[in-house]
């Protein structure tokens, strides 16, 4: 639904389009996923799991030979996307996030004061109920949700063909079997990217380092895309588009996508598409998705 709209720009700009899924996700090599760092040490933690996937695209990016990117990310790839922009800022020309995670701090995280006195961490752990602990320390020890549907068995692909239809369920009966074929099998794949989860977001899916602290440093254009039912916080966004041009960055600014969600690019294309070119033009040719 995206990429005869893009195949067109780039071929009216000369330059190239590279649909890549991250490693050890999508149809990517399932490659052992490792994080050696204490659970205690964030940013260790997160910087190893980051690691993992920006080492790949920037290998990616020397073999191919390409001096300079523009990245279109969305959710985890979004992140994954400005953490690239960060590690490498003389190799990224322009940065589009579309429904990014990991962008806004979780607003119901404790303050460093609160989480100094034992009365307020006594109450935050009473209030938990049983279930929610049981999800936490799941969540902490590494699972990830795709475990829950490849433990499921034969009963794996009709949690996904009911998700998907759900979800997707502006679809055409083609579309839709082609999209729970497609959920279904990268799911069932052997795990293994999909371990940075817990290691990057906390339980709640809130960044551990929120990359509304870290991306004020970026001095390229930056566009945010949300859909207006959007289940991520496009708050997040704004707020790192003040501090963008707080510090200089005139170049940043959110856009909003009407009747969407989530998945913008897939909820309304026609008018994602529209809005992605308009910001693919004022950049060079060559781009990676």
């Amino acid at each position: 639904m995206n990429y005869s709209a893009l195949g067109d720009w780039a071929a009216r700009k000369g330059g190239s389009i590279y649909a890549l899924d991250w490693l050890g996700m999508g149809l990517s090599a399932r490659v052992p996923f490792k994080v050696h760092a204490k659970r205690e040490d964030t940013e260790k933690r997160v910087t190893q799991a980051e690691d993992f996937f920006l080492n790949a695209l920037e290998e990616w990016r020397e073999k191919n030979g390409f001096d300079k990117i523009t990245l279109v990310g969305h959710s985890l790839g979004g992140y994954l996307s400005a953490a690239y922009a960060l590690r490498h800022p003389n190799r990224v020309s322009r940065l589009i996030l579309l429904s990014p995670a990991g962008i806004p701090r979780n607003p119901k995280k404790p303050t460093a004061a609160e989480e100094a006195t034992l009365e307020a961490a006594a109450e935050a752990e009473q209030k938990q109920s049983l279930l929610r602990k049981l999800g936490t320390h799941a969540w902490e020890a590494g699972w990830s949700p795709f475990q829950i549907v490849r433990s499921a068995t034969f009963f794996g692909p009709l949690l996904v063909g009911r998700y998907s239809t759900w979800r997707f369920r502006h679809f055409t009966d083609e579309d839709s079997r082609d999209m729970n074929n497609y959920i279904w099998h990268i799911t069932r794949a052997k795990g293994s990217g999909e371990y940075c989860i817990s290691h990057i977001l906390e339980p709640g899916a809130h960044a551990r380092l929120p990359m509304v602290d870290r991306m004020d440093k970026l001095k390229i254009p930056v566009t945010f895309f949300y859909g207006d039912q959007d289940w991520m916080d496009e708050q997040g966004g704004r707020e790192t588009v003040r501090r963008l041009r707080q510090a200089g960055n005139t170049q940043a600014k959110s856009v909003q996508i009407q009747y969407a969600g989530h998945h913008l690019y897939l909820d309304n294309p026609d008018e994602t598409n529209k809005l992605l070119i308009r910001e693919l033009d004022k950049t060079v040719p060559s781009m990676s998705l």
